[in-house]
């Protein structure tokens, strides 16, 4: 009685091996794309940062190098 069922049994195992090996594949291609994001994230994170630092001392900069090119004109 259960010997019959045996080969669809076999089949339908193989098969689900197959369907989890894509699925794990599709997880990991996502976790790699999650990381490249997360990574860029970061990235972007630091030059915001960078920015809010040295952004603000521009301003000063700038007005010294007018002075000083102003002096230079005169």
């Amino acid at each position: 009685m259960y010997g019959n069922r045996l080969p669809q049994l076999r089949n339908i195992h193989t098969m689900l091996i197959s369907q989890i090996r894509v699925l794990e594949s599709y997880r990991d291609n996502l976790h790699s794309q999650l990381n490249l994001k997360a990574n860029k994230i970061e990235d972007y994170k630091c030059s915001l940062e960078y920015y809010i630092k040295d952004i603000p001392s521009c301003p000063r900069i700038l007005v010294v190098c007018d002075f000083s090119t102003f002096n230079q004109k005169n």
